[in-house]
């Protein structure tokens, strides 16, 4: 693991690194209400377009630090062939912490005050504005929001906490079941057995509830497969 990344500065150092990488391509989207960066990075140059972002609320630092693994894992030159194998089918877009203001005060809410996960509808943030205009720009076929959950998420009936929980969100109140949300759901169950696999008994399933201000419920309705991913604790790793 490259380590926990609680602020914008601690990604900072990795973002000038990629910057000279010639599998990546780094861009800066805009400026938070604090004027820190937001960036996204560019992988790959095929036809399949995958979205993924990370720290929406800046007090779930997970994602961003699984990101950064998986751009060094990527990145890897003994890594090559497996690289090949997909860089010329899938462009992978990565934005990691949409919410640096709220990382640097280790909470929820963007500077304004603001659930940046819940300002899909209103756009009342920069940072929100920033997150539609990509995807609106990147149309991409698959997304991934990814969060944390506390320690008291139960694994379904398992007497477990759920160290990760995935959900194809809801696009409409009555949780219905389109091409689009059909998508994300079998993408869930191709990962489901290598999940169950590294964490038995340790994995859930998200609520449905269909929350029509939150990104990943907008971005299903907009007819992008959509992929909640919560990582949470584990019950033999207190930290």
């Amino acid at each position: 693991m490259c380590g926990i990344t609680h602020q914008s500065q601690d990604i900072e150092p990795l973002i000038q690194q990629y910057q000279h990488s010639p599998l990546i391509k780094v861009t800066e989207l805009g400026r938070s209400v604090e004027d820190r960066p937001i960036y996204q990075l560019t992988l790959g140059q095929g036809k399949k377009r995958v979205l993924a972002w990370s720290q929406m609320h800046g007090d779930e630092h997970t994602a961003t630090a699984a990101l950064f693994d998986l751009l060094k894992y990527i990145t890897a030159d003994e890594q090559r062939a497996w690289r090949d194998s997909w860089f010329n089918d899938i462009t992978l877009y990565i934005i990691p912490m949409v919410n640096p203001d709220g990382a640097a005060k280790n909470t929820r809410v963007n500077a304004q005050g603001i659930d940046i996960n819940r300002d899909a509808l209103a756009l009342q943030s920069p940072e929100g504005q920033l997150l539609m205009a990509a995807a609106k720009q990147i149309k991409p076929h698959y997304a991934f929001n990814l969060h944390d959950q506390n320690r008291f998420h139960a694994a379904g009936d398992n007497p477990n906490p759920a160290t990760i929980s995935l959900l194809a969100p809801a696009y409409n109140t009555d949780r219905e079941i389109n091409d689009t949300r059909k998508a994300a759901m079998q993408l869930i169950s191709y990962v489901k057995p290598f999940l169950e696999q590294q964490i038995p008994a340790h994995l859930g399933r998200y609520n449905d509830t269909w929350s029509p201000r939150s990104f990943g419920d907008t971005f299903a309705g907009m007819g992008i497969s959509t992929v909640l991913v919560e990582a949470g604790g584990h019950r033999n790793d207190d930290d």
